[in-house]
């Protein structure tokens, strides 16, 4: 258990990590959670809480809970913490076990009350650890390329978006920019091609700064029931907390290192180990997601299979030369539309390769615009839908098909 001390300010006085038994007083969906934090009064306790947890002590630790997540959150965005607002695909499913809906998911103020917590346990750590020296699994995140930054802002000037960051960008620049586009419509789109433009982060033996955090140390600590680098960090400061004190909890790091040192519990070949363990735990971190994104895509093709042969909106997601992605709302589902849907023309791939653009009428067809398309057929099994009726409805570019982009003129 990681158990923090804060001032008034949120700052933080002093750290205890041990060994602790955990007595769970409720248990909280996090709807039930956000109407103690929302409302005057508060909803009846559900079936989960406990009889002898009164929802009045609830309510008064959840909001508590809520004072110092916001404090929290306040000084994170003060380091520079990238805050990324993309909602993730949430389904209901009926009494036969079948998809009835897909819908994005509400983000609650009681879920990032836990984000908060679990981050700041997981630095505390990592800065524990740290200056014990040990063969841990930490979590980096390098700064983003500096080219793909320099793409990034061309790109959103195709939105009207003028967005300069600093050399070296910082976390500062994207939450300007997650700023400026809050309130368009396709913010959803610009805020998956900011994050194109970052590294992917991941697990390695040696500690470095995480971008998207702004921290200069952190690691995994939290979940070790669903990841393995939290198990192998919590073995490690099981030994920690062994070494350093008799009562269960650690005294002081670097002391508790020599101790380390002394009993021969940490080898160089831990090392070794803690190198292979974490270019594997990053390879199998970027195939569990896929996977989880290709279940989604099943689950919401399921949902919207008894819509086939009827129109849906979307939004252009990805241009190519053989044609366009269109993303269908909330399905988070992308089908594809070839170019010679587009009508009657020869279209172009642009220079920056965001956009067709056809040489006879001029028109444009690029990222943003919102379209309406037909659900030709939807392929459950394969996550995957195909579309057709293909017509623009609005976005950039679309108040003028007739006219020919200026660069294209000069160009030809």
């Amino acid at each position: 258990t990681a158990r923090i001390h804060y001032g008034s300010d949120g700052s933080r006085r002093r750290i205890d990590i041990g060994l602790t038994r955990i007595r769970s007083r409720a248990s909280l969906a996090y709807e039930h959670a956000e109407t103690f934090i929302l409302e005057d009064g508060y909803a009846p306790p559900s079936e989960r809480v406990s009889d002898d947890t009164g929802a009045g002590e609830l309510q008064t630790a959840v909001r508590s809970m809520h004072s110092l997540a916001t404090l929290l959150r306040r000084r994170r965005r003060e380091l520079g913490s990238l805050f990324v607002q993309r909602p993730e695909r949430e389904f209901r499913f009926d009494e036969n076990g079948d998809v009835g809906e897909v819908h994005l998911r509400e983000q609650l103020d009681a879920h990032w009350i836990i984000e908060e917590f679990m981050l700041e346990a997981n630095r505390a750590v990592a800065e524990t650890l740290q200056r014990a020296r040990l063969p841990l699994l930490w979590r980096i995140h390098e700064s983003p390329d500096e080219l793909k930054v320099e793409q990034l802002s061309e790109l959103l000037q195709q939105f009207d978006v003028k967005w300069v960051p600093g050399n070296p960008v910082t976390g500062h620049d994207y939450g300007e920019l997650f700023a400026m586009i809050q309130d368009r419509p396709e913010r959803g789109l610009l805020h998956l091609l900011a994050l194109r433009s970052l590294m992917k982060a991941r697990y390695r033996a040696g500690w470095d700064r995480h971008f998207g955090l702004a921290f200069e140390r952190y690691t995994h600590f939290t979940s070790p029931i669903r990841r393995y680098p939290d198990l192998h960090n919590q073995r490690w400061l099981h030994r920690l907390v062994l070494c350093s004190s008799s009562d269960g909890w650690v005294d002081q790091a670097p002391r508790a290192a020599e101790r380390l040192a002394a009993a021969r519990l940490s080898r160089p070949a831990d090392f070794d180990v803690a190198i292979a363990l974490a270019d594997h735990c990053s390879e199998r971190e970027r195939a569990a997601q896929r996977i989880e994104r290709d279940c989604a895509d099943i689950c919401a093709a399921a949902a919207i299979k008894p819509l086939e042969g009827e129109r849906m909106e979307g939004m252009v997601v990805s241009v190519l030369r053989s044609g366009l992605f269109v993303e269908l709302g909330e399905t988070g589902l992308d089908g594809f539309v070839g170019v010679e849907q587009l009508g009657r023309d020869w279209f172009s791939l642009d220079r920056a390769g965001h956009r067709l653009v056809g040489e006879r009428t001029g028109r444009r067809f690029q990222l943003g615009q919102t379209v309406s398309v037909l659900l030709e057929y939807v392929d459950v099994a394969q996550g995957r839908v195909w579309l057709g009726g293909f017509e623009l409805l609005s976005g950039p570019g679309h108040s003028r098909p007739d006219q020919p982009d200026q660069a294209e003129q000069e160009k030809r």
